[in-house]
């Protein structure tokens, strides 16, 4: 790209050059023949012998020499009036002629005269031609640097794109491609990305700002600069941040920007990220030295850089998304079996370790069947979902629920003995009637048995644990039908 543009330059000089020294080339032959001219005329009107001038001779010396030497010597905009000129001084001096001879016919003298006028005009139409290719060029040029730009843009993402299959944080990918567009983007110094939670925007990522300091300033998603202005969708370019934000943000908000140095940036290019049609977040890029450092052909580099990111995030969702269908049951949000072993194991080996307590609940839920017979399974889904809404609630951060049948489920209890777990139950078991499942007019109370088991307590060996839990539970139901 450097060579490319050095070669440019060099071949401008060049043609530049050759037209001075022909410019100057074409003024010397134009000294020339009026000298020329001067000596034919003396000669021939017999004036060179006996040197004089007649009162014609003043009128036919506006046109040569002196039209003709503005011609000649004036530096017009273009070299084509250069030409007309002399072309008009020459056409007017035999006019004159003529008009003193009183000729019935027009004769042409001195043609040699229209030599500078052609040598002009030639000029010209060169430098036109010149400035058509210069132009053509240039476009073509300018094609090939956007499409440079967005190959690097586009480089730049496919470096990005392993990470995503390595890294499942969200945080540290958009830092990694603000970082990269800071690259890519031309005069783009700083900058930051935000996503939206609802109408709060959160700063996810930054470059030359604190982001921790960054993440305590309280923004809407009114406050965005793209909403202040009416247009979510498309890039945008921003100078004197500062003035733009004493007009259009709260005052308070403003001031908790400016604490961070947040407002320092002279001009900002910005553009929504879009998933599923929907304002997910903004990338801004930020210039802290020129206010016009961002041009038009900017904005289609960031918005093809926000397409780049959107699909980033589309894929990173997309994994999420998997991740979340292989950990949590999708009806009611617990875990499933699979995760609910690894989980399981887990505390298993940690208690083991430390030689600490912990719980596994067995937990199924009263009379589903009959609720499904009677008032259909849509019913008996809504069932399911208020009752491990409950569970969820009542949970401490260490503990886990898991769904590992049609209705049976087990709650984990790590670093709590048998007498805890069974409190634990029967207060979960009280809060439950407390919110029973409303269909129309009816009040349909939702219970649920639970059998215990303890490690330590009850057995070193986690199988049996397991299976002293299932044993316990199964006891209470048939005690209970």
């Amino acid at each position: 790209m450097v060579l490319l543009e050095v070669i440019v330059l060099h071949n401008e000089t060049n043609v530049q050059r050759i037209i001075l020294i022909v410019s100057y080339i074409i003024r010397g032959v134009s000294i020339l023949l009026i000298g020329i001219f001067f000596i034919a005329l003396f000669s021939e009107g017999g004036h060179f012998s006996d040197p004089h001038f007649e009162n014609h001779d003043f009128f036919l010396l506006f046109f040569i020499p002196f039209l003709y030497s503005i011609g000649v010597f004036y530096s017009f905009k273009n070299d084509l009036v250069s030409g007309i000129i002399i072309f008009l001084s020459f056409i007017g001096f035999n006019v004159v002629i003529s008009i003193v001879e009183q000729a019935s016919s027009v004769t042409i003298y001195y043609t040699f005269i229209l030599i500078p006028s052609i040598l002009f005009v030639s000029l010209y139409l060169f430098k036109k031609h010149e400035a058509v290719r210069q132009d053509e060029y240039s476009s073509l040029f300018g094609d090939y640097e956007q499409l440079n730009q967005n190959y690097k843009i586009i480089q730049s993402m496919m470096e990005i794109t392993p990470e995503l299959l390595k890294d499942d944080n969200l945080d540290n990918l958009l830092q990694m491609i603000l970082e990269k567009a800071i690259e890519v983007i031309p005069k783009a110094q700083t900058g930051s990305i935000l996503l939206r939670n609802k109408d709060q925007m959160i700063f996810r990522a930054a470059v030359g700002y604190d982001l921790e300091m960054l993440k305590k300033v309280n923004l809407h998603f009114e406050d965005m600069y793209q909403y202040k202005l009416g247009n979510l969708y498309e890039p945008t370019v921003i100078q004197d941040i500062r003035t733009f934000n004493s007009k259009n943000l709260d005052p308070q908000k403003t001031k908790d920007l400016d604490s961070q140095d947040a407002l320092v940036a002279k001009s900002v290019l910005t553009c929504a990220i879009t998933v599923r049609d929907e304002v997910y977040g903004f990338i801004n890029l930020d210039n802290i030295e020129d206010i016009n450092a961002f041009q038009d052909k900017d904005k289609m580099y960031i918005k093809h850089l926000a397409q780049q990111v959107e699909m980033a995030l589309r894929n990173q969702i997309l994994v999420e998304d998997i991740y979340k269908l292989s950990k949590y049951d999708t009806l009611t949000g617990a875990y499933t079996r699979k995760q609910h072993q690894a989980l399981l194991k887990e505390v298993y080996d940690k208690a083991k370790k430390s030689k600490t307590p912990f719980s596994i609940c067995a937990l199924d839920i009263d009379y589903l069947k009959i609720i499904n017979d009677k008032y259909g399974h849509e019913v008996g889904d809504n069932y399911l979902v208020l009752f491990s809404k409950v569970i969820l609630e009542q949970l401490q951060e260490t503990e886990f629920f898991s769904r590992t049948g049609g209705d049976e489920f087990i709650v984990i209890c790590p670093k709590c003995n048998k007498l805890d777990a069974d409190k634990k139950m029967k207060e979960m078991k009280k809060i439950m009637g407390q919110y029973p499942l409303i269909v129309g007019k009816e009040s349909i109370p939702i219970s649920f048995s639970c059998g215990t088991a303890t490690y330590l307590e009850d057995s070193e060996y986690l199988d049996e644990l397991i299976s002293l839990s299932d044993k316990r539970l199964y006891l209470k139901k048939s005690h209970r039908e």
